[in-house]
């Protein structure tokens, strides 16, 4: 089975300056790790920590892969949405 990146992709995507990234793990990794999907996020070209770690969450079937990556999504939107909602009501009190 062909284990290429590009054939383990279940969805990415850029939300602002955010990178929402959601992959099968490699066949041979799946036993070991004990999951075969997971989400990750990057902001500006980092992956992001959360809780002291970097954000991952994992998962076993494709279908929670897809629900994962659509929770990541929607906190991404309202973080992104905060953070510019915030420097454009800083900038037009002013």
């Amino acid at each position: 089975m062909n284990d290429d990146l590009q054939d383990r992709i279940v969805q990415q995507e850029h939300v602002g300056n955010y990178f929402i990234s959601t992959v099968r793990i490699p066949h041979d990794m799946i036993e070991t790790l004990g999951y075969s999907y997971e989400t990750m996020i990057k902001l500006d070209d980092e992956w992001i920590d959360s809780y002291g770690r970097k954000h991952q969450v994992r998962c076993d079937t494709i279908e929670q892969a897809k629900d994962q990556h659509n929770n990541a999504k929607e906190w991404v939107t309202k973080e992104y949405y905060s953070q510019n909602h915030s420097v454009f009501h800083e900038r037009s009190s002013s």
